[in-house]
């Protein structure tokens, strides 16, 4: 843990232990009654408490960070990207998989992708603007953009043997 994070841990338990509160009063009631050694065994004993959940959710949200997205993958996001403010269908095919998902209920395939794109040019904006976005990792399977994207526009980017392609561009569910 760095040490600036540990200074602000410890500067927080600081406040909350000296405000009154719970603990305070605890602490207070413990000490006129029982002596000042056990008031800071107490105390003590709240700080291991607080450090405790200070560990806990440290480990939840460090398992939280997203796996960070390959190289290869952030290349081909960003060559969409570029053929796409371009409006370059011919770059945006060799980027796409065969197999392509393009509309729910519609055939999967690159080919029917392009021609509706190029009979509705509107669409290359907002494969332009998702690509912009930033991404996620999903199920160590595949790259979504935007990252959060539910059942907005959102492009999708696999490994396949060919290198990593562009799978699918849809929005709904």
């Amino acid at each position: 843990m760095p040490l600036n994070t540990w200074l602000i841990f410890v500067a927080a338990v600081f406040v909350l232990t000296v405000t009154p509160g719970p603990s305070v009063l605890m602490a207070v009631s413990t000490s006129v009654n029982r002596g000042f050694p056990q008031a800071l065994l107490l105390l003590r004993m709240i700080v291991g408490v607080r450090y405790m959940s200070l560990l806990f959710f440290t480990a939840v949200s460090m398992s939280a960070v997203a796996a960070p997205i390959p190289l290869e993958a952030q290349s081909l996001i960003s060559k969409v990207h570029v053929a796409a403010r371009k409006k370059d269908i011919d770059t945006l095919k060799k980027l796409m998989a065969t197999e392509f998902v393009w509309s729910f209920g519609g055939d999967g395939d690159a080919e029917q992708a392009i021609q509706a794109w190029k009979a509705d040019t509107s669409i290359l904006k907002k494969l332009y603007r998702v690509t912009g976005q930033d991404c996620v990792k999903k199920n160590n399977q595949f790259i979504e953009c935007p990252k959060n994207a539910g059942t907005n526009y959102r492009a999708g980017f696999k490994q396949t043997s060919e290198g990593w392609r562009m799978i699918y561009f849809v929005a709904g569910d």
